[in-house]
């Protein structure tokens, strides 16, 4: 089911599955524990969604399946977050009002405090990335337009169809 029930002001792109169901039939995987595997749901839907977690989900017969898939994974086995700097489409996010993010690929820290405290990608700044450009600093993500900063112009967490940067991969 969508997460936003079909609202027609909700985030209309979070898929979600019954969890429980799924569960019951991995369990029945020989070896298999919560702890050592990753559940990915297709929808039977082509509208555009998915959502990451133990639990994944992505619409299978949407034209972008297979660019939602790895990217909700990367939210589930990477532990990566949205770089979108917004949470509807066509809505700009805020600004950015909290501490340093726990994420590895978010930052508020200058290049030069990453370089001197060798924090987040310190050790990539200036390389080409994976998902083209350059590794450095660049404004919004984690749903903000400004205020936080991400390693990459473009990355598999904020537009599909790229690359996964070296920072989340």
């Amino acid at each position: 089911i969508f997460w936003d029930r079909c609202d027609p002001n909700g985030v209309r792109r979070g898929l979600e599955m019954d969890e429980a169901a799924a569960k019951k039939y991995a369990d029945l995987v020989p070896g298999t524990t919560e702890d050592n595997r990753q559940v990915l749901a297709l929808a039977n839907s082509t509208t555009y969604g998915g959502i990451g977690g133990r639990y994944a989900t992505a619409s299978g017969g949407n034209a972008l399946s297979t660019l939602i898939t790895p990217h909700e994974l990367g939210h589930s086995l990477g532990g990566l977050q949205d770089e979108y700097d917004y949470l509807q489409r066509n809505v700009a996010g805020g600004v950015y009002t909290g501490g340093e993010p726990d994420s590895v690929h978010h930052t508020l820290l200058t290049e030069q405090e990453m370089r001197e405290r060798h924090a987040k990608w310190w050790r990539w700044l200036g390389e080409p990335s994976d998902s083209g450009g350059t590794i450095g600093r660049y404004e919004g993500g984690m749903y903000t337009t400004s205020g936080v900063w991400r390693p990459s112009r473009h990355s598999m967490m904020k537009s599909l169809g790229y690359d996964f940067a070296q920072v989340a991969r």
